[in-house]
């Protein structure tokens, strides 16, 4: 009798443990829906965000990058009492604006009528000739030169972010921000915003407003020509929301 009783007990408590897990298994069914749902929207925004993002990032280099003839210019004579090189070329620079800079990377004075003429500064005899549409600082210069004649070892036409297009683009946010916004072919259900962070960390551009939420954001590394068409390194500081 004693273990009839027992074994009764032992398949009611299991039968129970069942419907325990049974419902324990709901339960958790349950959970994982609700955190599916709440973490979805999140996902979207975020993927949507990036997708965003990535667009404007290709349409910022347009806007930001500018093409430049990169002539490399030698010096194949003994400087003698000559205090420049000329350059006859065939090549017709005439409606773009240059930038010498010398083998140590310093900035020459330098003029152009019907050659270009160089300021032999110091012993360099090697110089890169920056032509653009006027993307750099103007060191022509008035003096009158004694040349002789330097050599074309290449000619390159390169595309480098340039200072000069990045700060007009920060200061013509401010200015012009729907006009910026169609250029850069955004969505109109999305808002963006973007800063430039310069190596020494000055940051050049308005903050993002604070009460702003879900701003997807993201800081990338350019390398770009200054004004004095030295290679420097920065970050762009993009906002999409």
């Amino acid at each position: 009798m004693f273990f009839s009783q027992q074994l009764k007990m032992f398949k009611k408590n299991k039968k129970g443990s069942h419907v325990d897990v049974i419902v324990s298994f709901v339960i958790f069914l349950v959970f994982v829906g609700f955190m599916f749902v709440l973490i979805k929207p999140a996902a979207d925004f975020n993927g949507d965000k990036t997708q965003a993002a990535e667009g404007l990032k290709l349409n910022i280099e347009d806007l930001t990058k500018a093409e430049i003839i990169l002539v490399n210019i030698v010096n194949t004579s003994s400087k003698s009492g000559d205090d420049c090189i000329s350059l006859n070329s065939a090549l017709d620079f005439s409606n773009l604006e240059f930038i010498v800079k010398d083998y140590n990377g310093n900035t020459v004075d330098a003029k152009s009528s019907t050659d270009l003429e160089i300021s032999w500064a110091g012993d360099s005899g090697f110089f890169k000739v920056y032509y653009s549409d006027n993307k750099f600082n103007s060191h022509v210069s008035g003096d009158s030169f004694s040349c002789q004649t330097g050599e074309i070892k290449s000619i390159q036409e390169i595309q480098e972010y340039v200072e000069k297009d990045i700060v007009q683009l920060i200061s013509n946010l401010a200015t012009n921000y729907s006009g910026i916004k169609e250029d850069l072919s955004l969505s109109v259900r999305d808002d963006f915003w973007l800063r430039f962070e310069y190596s020494n960390g000055t940051i050049i551009g308005e903050e993002v407003d604070s009460k702003k939420t879900n701003i997807y954001a993201e800081k990338y590394q350019i390398n770009y020509l200054d004004f004095e068409a030295n290679k420097k390194s920065g970050y762009f500081i993009l906002y999409v929301w």
